[in-house]
């Protein structure tokens, strides 16, 4: 694994550990695994994850609620 790919890898993750375990907003927290700007983000969790970062964000609430 390039360290490109492994930089990316990590940050997704992060980013979707704050997703599960914060309220802040998406914008917030694609700034804080060091993305620049939220299209850039968007693209590259939904293809690392098949969802996109609203949903995942959605669908824990509702499952949340589940309980």
């Amino acid at each position: 694994m390039f360290f490109f790919q492994y930089l990316k890898l990590m940050r997704m993750t992060k980013a979707m550990e704050k997703l599960l375990e914060s309220d802040l907003i998406i914008s917030e927290i694609a700034y804080s695994v060091g993305y620049k700007g939220i299209p850039s983000f968007s693209s590259t969790f939904s293809k690392m994850f098949g969802k996109r970062s609203s949903e995942f964000k959605d669908s824990k609430h509702t499952t949340l609620i589940k309980l």
